[in-house]
């Protein structure tokens, strides 16, 4: 198969799972946005972007091909009742490609950025901020002493020397400090938030990031030491039961907390959920003991922790519903961020 430039960041083997309907080998599958809207598209033309992976030099695009053919046989032969820890490794690989290799994730990776300069902007005036712009600016005019030092002679590097331990480096670190104070920082983030956003530094970041640890890990088929599931369960349902958000796989902490796999390392994530089709769902532990859960509270995860769209194989007033969920979940909180702002002022160091 040839590798062209429509990237399907939603793998079609999965998406054709959930297809509502389908005409020889076309497949099609209702796709619900944040409001509730539906439409049902052909598989084709959904979770699809242009060079999404950076086009072919970057030889994603051909080796998820080339993977896609074992996640296939495996899906194959689970819904045919085979064991699921048979095909472990196998599986292991499809949920870690899943959680990373989405629009989604990106999307979440952007919007959280955004989230941390916005709040950067609104600290600037904080008492931590401005202790962090004094540090600077000393950490600054103690670099340029010593620049200046290297220049004098020895007699005069002698003499200039125990001026700055006589009181002259206080005096220099007083001037830094006036200067600081002086500076409009908040004009200046403000202005700095704005060359970001004209830029699209975040956007350019968030898709470099993704690319390049897509294409470290995949060449090494090296998997994260932490998403090793001790054990896993398959869910079954009547068909039309599940639904598909589109960061495709759910990941639920020690202590409860849902999200998506990336935000939780070996210690805190508990178990995985993934919907293989409107009847399965994948469910891989790291914990000793299983958690039950019904279809509805993994479907409500799905949508909580999707970033634009779920697709379905129905579309009805609970599908409509659950779209309205989308994203209500984020990943990183507001308070959480703020701490995090707070904590980096706190611990600059220049």
């Amino acid at each position: 198969m040839g590798v062209g430039r429509r990237n399907h960041f939603i793998p079609r083997l999965l998406l054709n799972r959930f297809s509502s309907r389908t005409l020889g080998k076309k497949s099609w599958i209702w796709q619900v946005g944040k409001d509730g809207s539906a439409a049902e598209s052909s598989v084709r033309d959904v979770a699809v972007s242009v060079d999404f992976y950076g086009g072919i030099t970057t030889g994603l695009e051909k080796t998820f091909q080339g993977l896609e053919t074992r996640f296939h046989q495996a899906l194959v032969a689970i819904e045919a009742g085979a064991n699921p820890h048979s095909h472990a490794e196998t599986l292991t690989a499809l949920v870690w490609t899943l959680s990373t290799r989405t629009r989604a994730l990106r999307g979440q990776v952007e919007a959280l950025g955004a989230r941390v300069v916005a709040a950067m902007c609104e600290s600037v005036g904080s008492v931590e901020a401005q202790r962090a712009g004094v540090r600077a600016a000393k950490a600054a005019a103690d670099r340029k002493v010593s620049e200046q030092l290297s220049k004098l002679s020895s007699e005069e590097r002698a003499a200039a020397t125990k001026w700055l331990e006589n009181g002259g480096r206080e005096r220099v670190h007083d001037d830094a400090e006036r200067f600081a104070k002086s500076v409009d920082i908040v004009s200046g983030a403000r202005q700095v938030a704005e060359d970001i956003r004209r830029e699209r530094a975040i956007q350019t970041s968030a898709r470099s990031g993704q690319l390049k640890a897509l294409q470290t890990a995949l060449s090494f088929e090296r998997l994260p030491r932490w998403l090793r599931p001790r054990w896993w369960a398959v869910h079954l349902a009547e068909p039309g039961t599940y639904i598909l958000g589109d960061a495709c796989v759910i990941a639920r902490s020690r202590r409860g907390q849902i999200g998506v796999p990336m935000q939780f390392g070996h210690e805190e994530w508990h178990t995985l959920y993934l919907p293989i089709s409107s009847s399965r769902v994948l469910e891989a532990g790291y914990g000793n003991f299983r958690r039950e859960v019904t279809a509805d509270e993994i479907n409500r995860a799905s949508a909580e922790v999707s970033y634009s769209y779920i697709y379905s194989s129905v579309h009805d007033a609970r599908i409509v519903h659950l779209g309205r969920m989308i994203g209500t979940t984020s990943p990183v909180s507001a308070q959480e961020i703020h701490d995090m702002v707070m904590d980096a002022w706190k611990n600059l160091e220049m």
